[in-house]
Formats: C-alpha cells, structure tokens, sequence
C-alpha cells in the first residue's frame, strides 16, 4: 500500500527512475532517495539511502526527471539544467563522457529550459522559445538531429517548433507541441 515519503511535504514536481525517486520541494530545493550506484541521488556519494537526501546546491528547481540508466537532470528557474550521476555517452551535457558525476554539473550553454526529461543514457529538454535540444546517446536516432551520433553537447531536434514538453523513452524520445485549451495538442 502507498506510504507517505519521510519528510516531504509541499512537493510541486517528481522524478522516477530505475530504483530512485527525486521530488522538487516547496523551496525549490531537489531531494532524491533509493539507488545510488552511479551518484543519481546527487549528494556527493554513492551510498544508497531509503530516505530522502537533499541533491547538492539546488535551490531553485522548477522541474525534474530521473533515468533508467542512472541519471538525474533538473531545470532551475532561470532557464540552465543542472544533471548528474552516470555520464557515460555524454548524457549530462557537459562536453565530455565517461566517469560518474556525483554532485550537480550544468548542460553546458543550455539557459531557456522550460521542461526536462531523460532516458536510459540521454536527455532532452522544450526551449522557452518551442525549439527541442537533446543530448546523449543516440543509437536509434533518438536525439532527432537526423544522425545516430552520440552527442556530449545539446543538438537540435530537426522539424520542431511549439513544443510545450517533452517525454524521453529507453531510446526514442517525443515531443508535444499545438496544445490549446480544450482541443488536444497534436
């Protein structure tokens, strides 16, 4: 049966991945627990814990999402995401691959976030201005640049404009633009 999270109250947005749980505080502070393999909790470490830990230096967190493969990304209100834990195939967007990052880096240049989500190894985040970018792995052509190139940086989506979110899968990724009120997005 469901139990209430130790702790948590105020909660405005949440997070699941493979094993962790993250949820965005009424501060806007980010708060993670279960899983910490590849430093997905964001505290420095990679201790587990069945209790929520609060994620290093984020204090204004607008939206979060959680992998499958062990990372963690949040926007914070100006506009930049921060993401940690596995980096693998570039997937927290800071130029490079390969060793786990345990506290928060930010995607380098990305400052219009409006919404995130993540896959198994990669990313992608709606723009302010409608435009989608995506970063990570991309064996199945997932980050929508038109190449099966995995990609440290963001790269553009190609064909996409007015997006409001967007929703990362195992390899695929969709986004969802037109909305308006009381006729469905398309």
């Amino acid at each position: 049966l469901p139990v209430p999270v130790s702790g948590l109250t105020g909660v405005t947005a949440l997070g699941t991945g493979m094993g962790n749980t993250c949820a965005i505080g009424a501060g806007g502070e980010v708060w993670c627990w279960g899983d910490n393999g590849h430093g997905q909790l964001g505290d420095g470490t990679t201790t587990a814990s069945s209790v929520p830990v609060q994620v290093t230096g984020i204090t204004d967190a607008v939206d979060v999402s959680s992998s499958l493969g062990g990372h963690t990304c949040a926007v914070r209100l100006g506009g930049e995401v921060s993401c940690w834990g596995r980096n693998e195939f570039g997937e927290l967007g800071r130029g490079d691959s390969g060793a786990d990052v345990l506290a928060p880096v930010d995607v380098a240049s990305l400052t219009d976030a409006a919404t995130i989500s993540v896959g198994n190894y990669s990313a992608c985040s709606a723009r302010t201005d409608g435009s989608v970018v995506c970063w990570g792995e991309n064996s199945k052509g997932q980050l929508g640049d038109g190449t099966t190139n995995d990609s440290e940086t963001f790269v553009s989506v190609l064909g996409v404009s007015g997006a409001e979110q967007v929703a990362v899968g195992a390899r695929s990724a969709c986004a969802l633009v037109g909305v308006n009120p009381g006729t469905g997005g398309s």
